[in-house]
């Protein structure tokens, strides 16, 4: 068998350097490049309770009536700009009473980040189901912000009642 003599560049030695058995001596070197060479870091996430526009006639969209047993769906609609995206919900069910949780993920996680000002109307939907005849009711929790609230909004409700046949 011969050796066979390969040209490299630069960068291809010190990447073979680098993953070479004997990397641990080039460790604090590559470290201390690292420090001094700013990367890029994409804006990280947060996930956070929807914004529910009170007022709007879709921020929560359930039936009036619905069959005992029955699985039926809600959609809730949050509001948001160019920094955030559909989260998930959560539910809490009994037989005549809905507990949703909506929820948004969005960069916008402090004071300075760059969102797009556009208005974007994040939909949610939910699959319920009552199971006692009545009246049942539907609470949203989410947030909603304005200028009598803290920077990132404060609690609201949503509330809807339906007729369980």
């Amino acid at each position: 068998m011969t050796n066979k003599i390969i040209p490299i560049s630069g960068l291809a030695l010190a990447l073979a350097l680098a993953l070479a058995p004997g990397f641990m001596r080039l460790s604090g070197a590559v470290a201390s490049q690292r420090r001094t060479t700013p990367q890029y870091q994409p804006p990280q996430e947060a996930r956070m309770l929807g914004i529910l526009e009170e007022g709007a006639n879709d921020a929560l969209v359930a039936p009036a009536a619905v069959m005992a047993g029955e699985y039926f769906q809600v959609t809730i609609t949050t509001i948001g700009s160019g920094c955030e995206r559909e989260g998930d919900t959560g539910v809490i069910v009994s037989e005549d009473s809905a507990a949703v949780m909506v929820y948004d993920f969005t960069k916008a996680t402090h004071p300075g980040v760059a969102c797009t000002m556009i208005l974007k109307h994040l939909r949610h939907t939910v699959t319920l189901r009552f199971t006692k005849r009545g009246k049942a009711l539907i609470r949203v929790w989410g947030r909603r912000v304005g200028s009598d609230t803290p920077l990132a909004g404060a609690p609201t409700v949503l509330e809807r009642q339906v007729t369980v046949r």
